[in-house]
C-alpha cells in the first residue's frame, strides 16, 4: 500500500501498535534480511568491497568508508552498479535487498585527510579507482548497527560499523588511462571531463568523492552525496559548451521513459540552448500526500545558483539529456516532464533520474511541427494538467516563435 507507506515510512514498525497497513513493511524487509546476514558476522573478515561512502554530517569531519558485503562474492560489482540495475529493470525491492548486503566500515576524517598516513583512505581510494571488487580484510572495533538510511541522491545504505583495521590481500586492477589522468596535475573540474572517455560517471564520483583530484595542493574529500551533483554538472557544463556550436534540431522531438514510478517526457525544441526541469509529485510519491509540481530552469547563459527545487535530479537529467545532443551534434531548448506516481515509495537516488532521462532516448514518440502541438500531446500523456503553468521555458518559447511555428 504505497499510500500507507508515504504515510508510515517504516517509523511505527518499532512500536507495540505495528505499522499503519497491519502487514509486513514493504521498506525494511531489506532492513531484515541485513540484520540477518550480519547478526553473526564476525569483527575480522575477508571482502571484495564494490564501492566507498564519504559521509557529510560533522563536516569539515567527514565520515569516510568501505561499503563491502560480510564474505568475499565474485558477484559484489552488482551491490553498487545503478546502470546495471537499470539495465535489469531491477524493482525497488531488488535495490534494498542488494544494498542490505553492504556493511559502512568508516572512520571519521578530516576533509584534507593524508592518504598517506591513512590506511582506510588509501585502501578506500583503490575501491575507487579499481575495475572490480578485490579480496580485503576489514576488522571492526565493534560489530555492526543496523538501520536503513534513505536519501534522494544516494542508493540507501542499512548497516555501519566502525573500522579498527583495513588491508588488502589482492593487487587491485586499476586502468592505466584513470591512473594517468588522476596524477595529472589538473583542477578537478578538468580531471572528470577527461575522466569521462574512460570510466563511467558512478566511478567518477567515487573517485572525486575520496580525495584522489585536483591538483597536489587542492585535494580534498568530498562528501559523496556532493560529488554526485558535482560530476554530473561538471559533465553536462562541458557538453553545453559544445552543444551551443552545434545546429539547432529542425522539429519538435518528444521521448518517453518510465521506470520505478517515474514518468519521464522530454520535449527537444528548435531553439538555442535553454533547459528546464518540471516535477510533479503525485499523492503517496516518496511521502507526499497531495499532488505538488516543482521547477528549476537556465537560460542559454547558464546557472549561477544551485537548482535547489529538483536538486540533484536537475543535474542527473541534464546529464542524460546533454549526452544525446552531444552524440547527434544537434541544439535544441530542453522541456523535461518528470511526474512521480505513488509506486515510487522509496527514495533510492538520482541515479534512478539519471538512467531513466538516458532511456528515454530510446524511445522518441512523436515529431511535431509546433509548439503548441506537442504541449497539447504532453498534456494528454500526464496525469497532473496544470505543469504548463509552471514554466518558464515555454513562456520564453512562446514569446519568440518562428514562422515555421505557424505552419499547418
Amino acid at each position: 500500500m504505497p499510500y500507507l507507506c508515504s504515510r508510515c515510512k517504516s517509523r511505527n514498525t518499532w512500536s507495540s501498535s505495528g505499522n499503519l497497513c497491519g502487514k509486513p513493511c514493504e521498506i525494511l524487509l531489506g532492513l531484515k534480511a541485513a540484520s540477518k546476514s550480519i547478526s553473526n558476522i564476525k569483527q575480522d573478515f575477508e571482502t571484495t568491497p564494490p564501492s566507498v561512502f564519504v559521509g557529510h554530517h560533522a563536516y569539515p569531519n567527514l565520515n569516510v568508508g568501505v561499503l563491502a558485503p560480510p564474505e568475499s562474492n565474485e558477484r559484489a560489482g552488482m551491490l553498487d552498479n545503478p546502470e546495471q540495475w537499470f539495465g535489469s529493470r531491477f524493482t525497488i525491492q531488488d535495490v534494498l535487498e542488494k544494498r542490505a548486503q553492504l556493511i559502512n566500515s568508516r572512520q571519521q576524517l578530516r576533509i584534507n585527510a593524508d592518504s598517506n598516513r591513512n590506511k582506510l583512505l588509501e585502501v578506500a581510494q583503490e575501491v575507487a579507482m579499481a575495475k572490480k571488487p578485490f579480496s580485503t580484510e576489514i576488522s571492526l572495533s565493534s560489530r555492526p548497527k543496523t538501520r536503513i538510511s534513505l536519501d534522494s541522491r544516494m542508493a540507501p545504505i542499512y548497516s555501519v560499523a566502525p573500522v579498527r583495521s583495513v588491508k588488502e590481500t589482492e593487487n587491485p586492477s586499476i586502468s592505466s588511462h584513470v591512473e594517468k589522468i588522476i596524477d595529472d596535475d589538473l583542477k578537478a573540474a578538468e580531471q572528470i571531463v577527461l575522466l569521462r572517455d574512460v570510466a563511467k560517471v558512478d566511478q567518477i564520483y567515487r573517485i572525486l568523492s575520496v580525495g584522489l583530484l585536483g591538483s597536489e595542493s587542492g585535494k580534498k574529500l568530498v562528501p559523496t552525496r556532493w560529488s554526485i551533483t558535482a560530476t554530473d554538472d561538471t559533465i553536462s557544463k562541458h557538453l553545453i559548451s559544445d552543444i551551443k556550436d552545434f545546429k539547432l534540431i529542425d522539429s519538435y522531438q518528444l521521448f518517453r521513459s518510465s521506470y520505478l514510478g517515474n514518468d519521464f517526457l522530454i520535449l527537444l525544441c528548435p531553439a538555442t540552448w535553454s533547459f528546464e526541469v518540471l516535477e510533479t509529485w503525485l499523492p503517496g510519491s516518496n511521502w507526499y500526500q497531495s499532488a505538488k509540481t516543482y521547477s528549476d530552469y537556465e537560460s542559454y547563459f547558464g546557472r549561477k545558483t544551485y537548482a535547489k527545487n529538483i536538486a540533484g535530479g536537475y543535474y542527473a537529467t541534464r546529464l542524460g539529456v546533454t549526452e544525446y545532443l552531444h552524440k547527434i551534434r544537434r541544439q535544441a531548448s530542453v522541456l523535461v516532464v518528470r511526474e512521480v506516481d505513488d509506486s515510487y515509495f522509496v527514495p533510492l537516488g538520482v541515479w534512478v533520474v539519471r538512467e531513466t532521462a538516458r532511456s528515454s532516448f530510446d524511445n522518441r514518440i512523436a515529431t511535431f511541427a509546433n509548439l503548441e502541438q506537442a504541449i497539447g500531446y504532453m498534456k494528454r500523456a500526464t496525469k497532473v494538467k496544470t505543469w504548463p503553468a509552471a514554466s518558464r521555458l515555454l513562456r520564453e518559447l512562446r514569446q519568440q516563435r518562428r514562422l515555421v511555428d505557424f505552419a499547418s
